[in-house]
C-alpha cells in the first residue's frame, strides 16, 4: 500500500515537474520574442537616432544655404538697383520711385524732375582715365548729396555724365527756382581733378508734375526735350520744359524722315560759300557744302540741316563724296584760270578719326589731279579733345603734302587758347561762339582776338556777315575773310562761278 502511494506521488511529483518544464519553456520563448522585439526596438531607435541627427544636419546646411541665399539675393538686389561707385540709387530704382511719386500725387501738390548731365565727366575719363573720372565723380556726388534731401527729395545716379533728383513739398515755381539756383551755384564751383582746378560745364533741365506729365514716361521724356534744349545753348545752364520743345522734337523727326527720302530720291546737291578777302574784295576761298533741295522749303545749305545729318546712317558717305566733289570743283576752276582759288571743305571729327581718311584723301586726289595747296579742311574743336590724340601728327603729315586746316568756329569755352600750338593750322573761322552778345561786346574781343591770331601766323575769317556796317569793321579790326549773306550766302555752281566772275571783273576794281 505505501508502495502504491509512493508511485502516485512520484507520478504527481513528475507531471507537476513536467508541467514545470512546459511552462518555463513557455516562459523561455516568451522572454526570447520580447528580447527580440527589445533588439529590434533598439535598433529602430539607433535609426531613428541617426535620422534625427542627419536631419538635424541637414537643417543647419539648409539654414546656411538659406543665409547664403538671402545674401547674394541681398547683393544682386543692390547691384540692380544702386549704382557701384557713387552708392546712390541707379536709373532702375529712380524710375520706380519717380512712378510712385507721381501716382500718389494729391490735387493741388506738385513734384519736378531735374536732371543733370556733367559732360566734363566724360571728356575727363577720355582724357586722363577712369580714375581721374571718379575722383570728379565722387566729389560731384558729395556736392549733391550734401544739398539734397531736406525736403524729400531723391537724388540718382542715372547715367555715365548724368544725375535726377525730384524735387517735393514746394508750394511755387520760385521756391523751385531758388533751389535749382542753390544747386547750380555750388555744382559749378571749382573743383580739384587730377592736379588741375576745373569750372564743370553743367546742363540742367525740369519738368513739372503734373503739368508737363501726369506719369513718370511722360515726365522723363519732357525732361529728356528740355535737356536738349538746355545742350543746344553750348554754355552751362538749364531749360524748363515748353510745350513747344516737343512740337521741336517732331519737327526734327520730320526733318530725319524727309532727309532720308531726300538721299533716296537725289535731292542732295553741291553748294559754295564765298569767303572774301576784305582787303581785295577777291574770292579768296570757296566752301563746298551739301545742299538740300528740300520739295517744302526749297534750297536749304548745310548748316540749316547739319545737326540731323550727322545723326544718321547717311552722314559719313555724304561727307566723303562731299570730298571727292571739291577736289573735282577746284580742278576744273584751276583749268578755267582760277589758280589762287582755294576749296574749303567741313570735316567730320569722326572721319578724321578713321584710319582710312589718309588713304581716301589721297586716292581721291591721284583720282582727281587737284592741288593739295588749294585745299582746306576745316576741322572742329572736338578734334582736339579727349582721345584724338593721334589727329594733330596726321594732320601734319598731310600739312606735308600741301593740305591746309583751319579750325571752324573758334571759342575759348570750347578750346583753350594754348590749343591752336597743337595742330599746323593756317587759320580759324569765328562764328557764333564767339560773336554771340551784344555788338560792342563782339567787337571787342575781336579787336583783342585778331591781333593774337595774326602773331601765330593764323588767317582769320569770320561767318554771317549780313551788313555792310559790319564789313566795314572787320576790316578795320584786320579780319582777312568773311562770309555770309553779305556774299550771297551758299550758291549753285553756276551762280557761284557768275559771282567769281564778278569778284574778279568789277569787286578787284575797288
Amino acid at each position: 500500500m505505501e508502495i502504491y502511494l509512493l508511485l502516485g506521488f512520484c507520478v504527481v511529483l513528475l507531471v507537476v515537474i513536467l508541467g514545470m518544464a512546459i511552462s518555463l519553456n513557455g516562459k523561455k520563448r516568451e522572454l526570447e520574442a520580447v528580447n527580440k522585439e527589445l533588439t529590434q526596438t533598439a535598433s529602430r531607435l539607433r535609426k531613428a537616432d541617426t535620422m534625427y541627427r542627419e536631419a538635424m544636419l541637414g537643417k543647419e546646411n539648409l539654414n546656411t544655404i538659406y543665409e547664403e541665399l538671402k545674401e547674394q539675393y541681398e547683393r544682386t538686389n543692390r547691384l540692380a538697383y544702386t549704382d557701384t561707385i557713387t552708392e546712390l540709387p541707379n536709373r532702375q530704382q529712380f524710375d520706380e520711385i519717380l512712378e510712385g511719386v507721381t501716382q500718389t500725387l494729391r490735387s493741388g501738390e506738385y513734384a519736378a524732375l531735374a536732371i543733370l548731365e556733367f559732360p566734363d565727366l566724360r571728356t575727363t575719363g577720355d582724357a586722363f582715365g577712369k580714375s581721374t573720372q571718379n575722383e570728379l565723380l565722387l566729389d560731384l556726388t558729395q556736392r549733391l548729396k550734401a544739398n539734397i534731401g531736406f525736403h524729400d527729395e531723391y537724388l540718382a545716379r542715372v547715367g555715365e555724365d548724368t544725375f535726377a533728383v525730384i524735387f517735393q513739398n514746394f508750394d511755387s515755381v520760385g521756391e523751385l527756382e531758388e533751389r535749382w539756383n542753390r544747386l547750380f551755384r555750388i555744382l559749378t564751383m571749382p573743383m580739384q581733378s587730377g592736379g588741375r582746378e576745373l569750372v564743370p560745364k553743367l546742363y540742367g533741365a525740369c519738368a513739372v508734375a503734373p503739368r508737363d506729365g501726369k506719369n513718370a514716361q511722360l515726365l522723363s521724356m519732357n525732361a529728356e526735350l528740355a535737356l536738349c534744349e538746355a545742350k543746344s545753348a553750348g554754355q552751362s545752364g538749364y531749360r524748363y520744359y515748353e510745350d513747344a520743345f516737343a512740337r521741336k522734337a517732331m519737327q526734327r523727326m520730320e526733318m530725319q524722315a524727309d532727309l532720308r527720302r531726300a538721299f533716296r530720291e537725289g535731292q542732295i546737291a553741291y553748294a559754295y560759300g564765298a569767303q572774301v578777302n576784305l582787303k581785295t574784295n577777291l574770292v579768296d576761298v570757296y566752301e563746298a557744302v551739301p545742299q538740300w533741295n528740300h520739295p517744302v522749303h526749297g534750297k536749304l545749305a548745310l548748316p540749316a540741316f547739319r545737326s540731323v545729318l550727322e545723326e544718321s546712317e547717311f552722314c559719313m558717305p555724304c561727307f566723303t563724296d562731299l570730298i571727292t566733289e571739291a577736289f573735282a570743283k577746284q580742278k576744273a576752276w584751276e583749268e578755267k584760270g582760277y589758280r589762287d582759288l582755294q576749296v574749303a571743305i567741313p570735316c567730320l571729327t569722326r572721319q578724321l578719326c578713321d584710319a582710312e581718311f589718309t588713304k581716301l584723301v589721297y586716292d581721291v586726289l591721284q583720282k582727281t589731279g587737284a592741288n593739295p595747296s588749294r585745299i582746306v579742311f576745316e576741322i572742329s574743336a572736338d578734334a582736339f579733345k579727349g582721345k584724338n590724340g593721334e589727329i594733330p601728327d596726321m594732320l601734319k603729315k598731310m600739312t606735308r603734302s600741301g593740305f591746309r586746316f583751319v579750325l571752324d568756329d573758334y571759342g575759348f569755352e570750347e578750346l583753350p587758347f594754348s590749343a591752336l600750338f597743337a595742330a599746323p593750322l593756317h587759320g580759324v573761322l569765328l562764328g557764333d561762339s564767339v560773336l554771340a552778345g551784344e555788338n560792342a561786346e563782339a567787337e571787342k574781343m575781336l579787336l583783342a582776338l585778331i591781333p593774337m591770331l595774326h602773331n601765330l601766323h593764323l588767317k582769320v575769317t569770320v561767318r554771317d556777315i549780313a551788313l555792310e556796317e559790319q564789313k566795314v569793321f572787320l576790316r578795320k579790326a584786320g579780319c582777312d575773310l568773311a562770309q555770309g549773306e553779305l556774299y550771297g550766302g551758299y550758291l549753285s555752281e553756276e551762280m557761284a562761278v557768275q559771282y567769281l566772275r564778278m569778284s574778279n571783273v568789277e569787286r578787284g576794281k575797288n
